[in-house]
């Protein structure tokens, strides 16, 4: 399933404020976009934009899937800079109210067959990914 990775607040300093879009730079040795699955605008994304539908801070089954625009979001021609851009601007809530976004990444299908013998499972092999990143 998809690992949340990163936890984004937003709180809009006035009312009637809209996210439509955020980017996020994936730096470190040894990551290649390749070790992420395809994109799309489905749940099954290498990269995922959620929205903590509860409100409880946590990236759980009550959080919902951003649906975002083909063609405007994805990784940046050769950088590893990933462009979110809703397909429908997310309304945020009144002044000085957070709203939570979730990160979420999923390994691909290629990378969850141990390479190593150090490597056992998918879980392993995302803290491999994830051990040099930078945000």
């Amino acid at each position: 399933g998809a690992k949340p990775i990163l936890k984004v607040s937003v709180t809009p300093s006035q009312v009637s404020q809209t996210l439509t879009s955020m980017a996020v730079h994936f730096s470190g040795t040894g990551f290649a976009t390749s070790d992420l699955a395809a994109t799309s605008t489905a749940t099954s994304s290498g990269v995922a934009l959620y929205y903590d539908g509860n409100g409880n801070g946590f990236f759980d089954d009550t959080d919902s899937l951003v649906p975002l625009t083909n063609g405007t979001s994805g990784w940046r021609s050769a950088t590893d800079t990933f462009d979110f851009v809703p397909a429908t601007a997310v309304a945020l809530p009144g002044a000085m109210v957070e709203k939570i976004f979730f990160i979420a990444i999923r390994i691909s299908p290629a990378r969850c067959i141990p390479s190593s013998p150090f490597i056992q499972n998918e879980k392993d092999e995302l803290l491999r990914i994830l051990s040099p990143f930078k945000f």
